[in-house]
């Protein structure tokens, strides 16, 4: 649906707009002739008080919240520098990311299992690879809170995670944890989305998927403190029910509470992706009186 004037005021990207934040706006651009799309976003977090839960400015959700006015007609943005380049760049392809022959191997046999966080580039961009080449959504860059895994064996690299921020909305999962409007918007980043788990294809190996979920869920939580200064409390992940059945994520007892709508990540108003089950694990026994505000975290 158009965004229109006579509509506000009205929430977009978890802000309420009103016409006096259209007015501000307006006067900010034109007070701010040299001004790029990024010196823009970070002046209105500022004055705003716009910021994640750690304390930085959300300049990313700034940038598409300008832009999505822009394109509704309520601002004059100036021309972008550096235009949005809708062609995936797709990550190198490299040795280290070549198929290896099939192996039916034990569990035991893949032991000690190594959870590795990915930190430096040569790590990136061997994950961007990995997950490139055999996952069945490709690599997304993605936006926002991320934190990303290879997990070695004496085998080798034998799976990847990725975890990322939160779906705006979904109707089942929102009712499941007791969520209002508010709530929703207050405690989202209590919610961490399970984005990208993939087993490297050659290996086949039983109750190797449900280990690995115990793994990296026992694991996340401190890490997510280390590099964003809060502990999420449940995990959320999307399954497409054209390709999986979740198999892996009942059996490491993550919880079914229902159907997306098919309307992508930050939401929408039509069907546009396959629907997916909405698997959800709890990382503290507390979680929904921490996500709808009734008790403290820590």
């Amino acid at each position: 649906m158009r965004i229109r004037e006579e509509d506000l005021p009205l929430r977009l990207l978890g802000r309420i707009v009103r016409p006096e934040d259209l007015m501000f706006l307006r006067s900010l651009i034109v007070n701010n002739p040299g001004a790029d799309h990024a010196q823009l976003a970070n002046e209105v977090c500022r004055i705003w008080s716009w910021n994640k839960p750690n304390g930085t400015p959300r300049v990313t959700s700034a940038k598409l919240f300008l832009r999505k006015l822009h394109d509704a007609g309520l601002l004059e943005l100036p021309p972008a520098l550096h235009p949005h380049n809708n062609h995936r760049k797709i990550p190198l392809r490299t040795a280290a990311g070549e198929p290896r022959p099939k192996m039916k191997i034990e569990l035991s046999e893949l032991l000690p299992l190594q959870l590795h966080r990915v930190v430096t580039q040569a790590d990136r961009d061997l994950w961007r690879e990995l997950i490139d080449r055999y996952h069945y959504l490709g690599f997304n860059r993605g936006a926002g809170a991320q934190i990303r895994y290879l997990v070695y064996s004496p085998q080798g690299i034998v799976a990847l995670f990725g975890f990322a921020a939160s779906a705006w909305h979904v109707k089942d999962r929102d009712q499941w944890i007791g969520w209002n409007e508010e709530h929703r918007y207050q405690f989202r980043h209590l919610v961490v989305n399970n984005s990208r788990f993939l087993i490297l294809p050659w290996f086949k190996c039983g109750n190797l998927a449900s280990k690995l979920l115990s793994l990296v869920v026992h694991a996340l939580p401190d890490d997510w403190q280390t590099v964003y200064n809060y502990t999420p409390v449940l995990l959320e992940t999307f399954v497409d029910q054209g390709r999986f059945w979740g198999t892996s994520y009942k059996a490491a007892n993550w919880t079914l509470v229902g159907l997306t709508q098919g309307r992508g990540k930050k939401g929408g108003h039509k069907p546009i992706l396959p629907l997916k089950s909405i698997f959800l694990y709890p990382l503290t026994k507390d979680f929904r009186l921490i996500l709808t505000g009734r008790k403290c975290l820590g």
